[in-house]
């Protein structure tokens, strides 16, 4: 597979979700209902409070506050039931936008400048979307495509390479996209792709990164953070690592 196609597969955007309004129970609980014919949790980000959300992705179980949240809750179609029996909602991942530098949640005071704000020029959120893994095992998406190191370099043939950045060997290719990679005893570890500014208004980079086996994220933000990649990764980890002990 030439690596061109490869950028292009992970490079995919995230597609978009209908917001619904949250609606409680007595209890404080949610009621899902069903968009299109499938199980979800509704999340209202312009109202959402610090309660948290229990979910289960893949064999991990997180505790999410709702402000990080920014799509439904979707049942995992391989899944029996939607929510376990001691309350989390079963799910292929969740979508959240939070902030740079600490990556805190939108307020409702913040959510407004959110909104308002258009295109990453200039922008300190980021998206996180964090997804269990169906196809590969306990390796990332990129790592199926790049599982050694001299297969990569074999399908090199289109990129030209512009030497290192930010600690990074940074190749370039002609369709404006610029790939960030690390690699470490033959194993990638790091791959960041990136649209060019002489291609695109408003450039923006996604970093993949894995947390834990099985778990994938995808972290979107403003070109202008790519020499800040090791805090983000570090701190995304974290946060996760976080909302998984929170969990209990």
């Amino acid at each position: 597979m030439k690596l061109r196609h490869v950028i292009l597969v992970l490079a995919a955007t995230v597609s978009a979700f209908g917001v619904a309004a949250f609606m409680p129970t007595q209890e404080g609980g949610d009621i899902p209902e069903s968009y299109a014919g499938r199980p979800m949790v509704p999340i209202n980000p312009s109202t959402a409070t610090m309660e948290s959300v229990r979910v289960q992705i893949g064999e991990y179980r997180m505790a999410i506050p709702r402000r990080y949240l920014d799509a439904p809750i979707e049942k995992d179609d391989q899944a029996e039931t939607f929510l376990t029996e001691d309350g989390f909602y079963r799910t292929t991942g969740v979508f959240m936008i939070t902030e740079l530098p600490d990556l805190t949640p939108r307020t409702p005071e913040s959510f407004e400048k959110w909104r308002k704000h258009a295109g990453w020029k200039n922008s300190r959120w980021i998206n996180v979307l964090l997804q269990r893994n169906r196809k590969i095992g306990n390796a990332g998406p990129s790592d199926a495509m790049f599982k050694t190191y001299s297969r990569m370099r074999e399908s090199m043939d289109e990129f030209e390479r512009k030497g290192t950045l930010h600690g990074l060997e940074w190749l370039s290719h002609p369709s404006g996209i610029d790939s960030f990679v690390k690699f470490e005893d033959r194993k990638r570890t790091v791959f960041i792709s990136c649209s060019r500014p002489n291609h695109v208004p408003m450039p923006s980079c996604s970093q993949f990164i894995a947390p834990r086996p099985t778990l994938n994220v995808k972290v979107t933000y403003s070109a202008e953070y790519l020499p800040r990649w090791q805090e983000i990764e570090t701190k995304v980890r974290a946060r996760i690592e976080e909302f998984i002990a929170t969990a209990g």
